[in-house]
């Protein structure tokens, strides 16, 4: 970091890599978000005249923000008094998910946790799951036995036209297994 070029502010992604990555590469990449933190606090001592922030797209407010709006817009799409959600989230919020869903959602719930398979490796935001990995999560709730009249899906995995990263639209799920889909 060269502080002559007087940057204000330094945002820092947490470093992934996928299974098609050579264990060379993946192996320097492979921190947990503690082990980023450590990274960043430490270059923060050294720069104390630069913020230097990791990009966090799950804080709680995020997730209680999504959340509301949820509540606010599922009235539109669904019209049952009750309904029964399926929520489906990435491995990054799985720690921390349900105790917002418990305080916001009013209804008959089941939260199911999707991993990337697709690309795999230490991968685990919602923006880079796929259609195919939402696919067979959902058909394993339904293989238990929980038939929801909504399921809900996080927007980063559909933020270009409702569309994933392989431009397989957010819809094929809904019309795969006949239940309406909302996102948040």
């Amino acid at each position: 970091l060269n502080e002559n070029h007087n940057p204000t502010e330094i945002e820092i992604s947490h470093p992934a890599y996928t299974k098609y990555a050579p264990p060379n590469v993946s192996k320097h990449l492979d921190l947990t978000w503690e082990e980023g933190w450590k990274h960043i606090r430490k270059w923060q001592k050294s720069y104390p005249r630069v913020k230097i922030n990791s990009e966090n797209r799950i804080s709680p407010d995020r997730i209680d923000k999504s959340l509301n709006v949820l509540m606010d817009t599922f009235k539109d799409i669904i019209d049952i008094d009750n309904p029964k959600l399926l929520i489906l989230h990435s491995e990054s919020v799985n720690e921390i998910f349900e105790n917002h869903v418990k305080k916001i959602i009013p209804f008959e719930y089941k939260i199911q946790m999707v991993k990337n398979t697709t690309f795999g490796g230490n991968i685990i935001v919602a923006g880079l799951l796929l259609v195919q990995d939402y696919t067979p999560a959902i058909e394993q709730v339904l293989s238990d036995g929980y038939t929801p009249d909504l399921i809900v899906l996080p927007k980063d995995s559909f933020y270009f036209d409702d569309l994933d990263l392989t431009g397989i639209s957010a819809h094929t799920i809904e019309e795969k297994f006949g239940i309406s889909i909302l996102w948040c």
